[in-house]
């Protein structure tokens, strides 16, 4: 009886070391963001998501790969989920989001220190602006319905970004204000090397879920949950 006993035991721990391996969420994130993600595996969703998951009994695991090849493994299921990404009608056809995102981040215009432009839009600027973008990002149709007005520079990295504002070979750039902060401290400089200026538009940066993965409708509410549960202690 004894000896029975004592295997049903083993039975239903290995079962429950089972269960708690199925828990496992695993997430790509791309190697390229920062602050919301870098090559180090150092990143603000990274802990964010770590954190919401631990809240709702729930666990994660990460692989850190180039954007494009993270949202095709979640897209493919071959990982669960897929950090960073905005909820657009393209996304939205592959992925699952939750209601809560794991930020909201404002972008502003950012001009050089002593500068005199204050818009709240690129409508407001004037004709011949020197705008500063950073290849990749996308500035919106605010941007492209002016673009044509404005004398571009388009750089590879927000350090250049912040350096051409600075220098005063750009007149103009936006990016997010956690961005700028990032990279001032980088740079060891203080903000008031640039002026910021209005708040552009607001990114919304979510964990998208595969929709071929069964459990995803129920891993992006438990999200939710735990996000929920760390803006109320906030």
């Amino acid at each position: 009886m004894t000896k029975v006993l004592y295997i049903l035991s083993f039975l239903f721990v290995l079962s429950q070391g089972k269960a708690f391996a199925q828990t496992q969420i695993k997430f790509s994130i791309e190697n390229n963001w920062p602050p919301f993600a870098n090559f180090s595996g150092k990143s603000l969703s990274k802990d964010k998501v770590t954190q919401a998951l631990n809240l709702v009994d729930l666990q994660s695991t990460f692989i850190i790969v180039p954007k494009s090849k993270g949202i095709y493994l979640a897209r493919t299921g071959q990982v669960d989920a897929v950090l960073n990404l905005e909820k657009t009608p393209n996304n939205q056809n592959d992925f699952i989001f939750g209601e809560q995102p794991l930020f909201d981040a404002e972008a502003s215009f950012f001009y050089p220190a002593d500068s005199t432009l204050d818009a709240r839009n690129f409508a407001d600027l004037p004709d011949g602006t020197r705008v500063v973008l950073v290849k990749g990002y996308d500035y919106g149709e605010d941007y492209y319905k002016h673009s044509h007005r404005f004398k571009e520079t388009i750089v590879a990295s927000l350090f250049q970004s912040i350096d051409n504002i600075i220098s005063k070979k750009a007149d103009v750039g936006v990016m997010l204000d956690i961005e700028a902060q990032y990279y001032l401290s980088r740079m060891k400089l203080p903000p008031r090397v640039i002026k910021k200026g209005e708040v552009h538009h607001t990114k919304k940066i979510y964990a998208a879920f595969s929709k071929r993965v069964k459990q995803a409708q129920k891993w992006a509410d438990k999200l939710d949950e735990g996000l929920q549960k760390i803006e109320q202690t906030n």
